[in-house]
């Protein structure tokens, strides 16, 4: 009975407003990529592992296109972690634990943002916590050969879907070992896994090396960072939507502004948020560690550690990456329970839920939620369908999905705003004098950090309106001064 309601629960949260925000940048490029060949989603170098572009090119082939379906695959993937993570749980830990874990990732906001967006990171969640349950019945001697083959095919899906998923196959790994040198009878059957994974990992391989190549290009201005680890501990307490916006630490981190600084306002909050975590995190820790509760620390540390030590060699790191420890660090949390600190654990969660549910409550709010691509193009579209619009800032670029005419966009690079030949080369190219042009700007920091772009059309055209969005500005402007007289009759 408390697994079926889990899984009600869990089918019912992240379908709730699934297509109420438009795509950010990288849902955009994703639907990009699923509209492309398959021969070219399979050898595409941009970072992304192919199997969820495949996923989602299925969709757009049977004419699933809209934002709806095309996040429809993350959140299924993020309502059956739920009960996933209520088996796992079971079986590394109590009752009780499992089903507290269960509600916490239920009602997480960093789980439930990624399960409502058209990227992978909820089904590398799922792969995680299905490659476990099944690691676990092999570790318990059960699994037979049907045990064996779902490891090697939830491996494949894993990193098929996301290269960092090779962390929570270490972790595994290690755990492997020590039972294989513990208990002799037990190698012929881990040698056989072993195998039959490095061959799932294998077939990603010859992809990897091109990837990993591009995202290195993409990241070439992010720098490691050892705050990227308390970053990671907030985004578990209370995802993008608790403490300082993104919107407000991006452009702080681009232009080398202290830290310090951009958290002032937010630092009470930020601060508890991290303290609450670690605390229950010390607690949880203090138990006797066996086999079981070693797999649990690894399954949280890998898949932490290994993406931010990669950051240190051209990889730039994102808490998103590590999505697939998030379960275990609330399996970790939960099994404070079971220690001499009841009660203070008690509280402690139920302070840490109350937070997750007030900021799932705020991912919709306008300094938390994603750029507004779909109001931005709502308001072109209704102004002037056939203006021109000049898209300025990585964020911007999603417009072209929701215009009328995605080919009168004109996407300004950084290249284009920072030396006065570009610039003056790509005015020439954006349009006519006598024609209406909309400038939508968001993440200027990343394209346009000096706002030339905007004001060059403040001198040249008057302004008709500007509409404020959820990190998105929308400027109308008319034809130039003077364009009628130049055009003539």
């Amino acid at each position: 009975m408390l697994l079926l309601l889990f899984v009600l629960a869990a089918a019912v949260v992240p379908f709730v407003g699934l297509g109420s925000q438009s795509f950010w940048l990288d849902e955009f490029l994703s639907a990009q990529l699923a509209a492309e060949p398959f021969a070219v989603i399979l050898t595409r170098a941009d970072g992304e592992a192919p199997l969820y572009p495949l996923l989602l090119h299925g969709l757009v082939r049977a004419g699933l296109t809209s934002d709806w379906w095309l996040r429809f695959p993350s959140a299924l993937a993020g309502a059956l972690a739920v009960p996933a993570l209520l088996i796992v749980g079971r079986q590394l830990d109590d009752r009780r634990v499992a089903i507290i874990a269960a509600l916490l990732l239920a009602v997480h906001p960093f789980a439930l943002w990624h399960a409502q967006e058209a990227r992978a990171y909820a089904l590398m969640m799922l792969a995680g916590l299905a490659t476990t349950a099944a690691f676990l019945q092999l570790l318990r001697g059960r699994g037979g050969p049907s045990t064996v083959v779902g490891y090697g095919l939830a491996s494949w899906i894993g990193i098929g879907v996301h290269y960092y998923f090779v962390f929570v196959l270490a972790a595994h790994g290690v755990v492997a070992l020590l039972d294989a040198i513990e208990r002799p009878r037990s190698r012929p059957r881990w040698i056989v896994v072993g195998l039959l994974t490095a061959a799932a990992v294998g077939l990603w391989l010859p992809l990897l090396a091109s990837d990993f190549v591009g995202q290195e290009h993409v990241d070439g201005q992010v720098r490691f960072s050892w705050l990227a680890l308390p970053y990671t501990l907030l985004t578990y307490t209370g995802g993008f939507s608790f403490g300082p916006p993104l919107r407000v630490l991006h452009p702080a981190t681009r232009r080398h502004v202290s830290v310090w600084v951009v958290l002032q306002p937010y630092l009470a909050p930020t601060a508890l948020a991290m303290a609450l975590l670690a605390a229950l995190l010390v607690l949880g820790l203090a138990r006797p560690i066996d086999r079981r509760r070693l797999l649990v620390i690894l399954l949280v540390a890998f898949p932490v550690l290994g993406p931010w030590i990669c950051s240190a060699f051209g990889v730039g790191f994102r808490p998103r990456y590590t999505l697939p420890a998030l379960p275990f660090v609330l399996l970790l949390v939960a099994g404070a329970l079971r220690t001499r600190q009841r009660a203070l654990a008690m509280v402690l969660l139920l302070v840490l839920g109350a937070v997750e549910v007030y900021a799932t409550s705020q991912m919709v709010a306008a300094p938390y939620a994603r750029e507004d691509a779909r109001g931005a193009g709502a308001f072109v579209t209704a102004a002037k369908p056939d203006g021109l619009v000049i898209a300025v800032g990585e964020g911007a670029e999603a417009i072209q999905r929701y215009v009328a005419h995605p080919e009168r966009v004109r996407l300004l690079l950084r290249p284009d705003a920072v030396d006065r030949a570009h610039l003056e080369r790509f005015a020439a190219s954006a349009g006519r004098a006598d024609e209406d042009v909309f400038l939508v700007v968001s993440r200027p920091w990343t394209h346009d950090p000096n706002g030339v772009v905007q004001a060059s059309l403040d001198r040249e055209r008057p302004l008709r309106e500007e509409r404020v969005l959820a990190g998105t500005v929308v400027r109308w402007y008319g034809p130039a001064a003077g364009a009628g007289e130049r055009r003539g009759p």
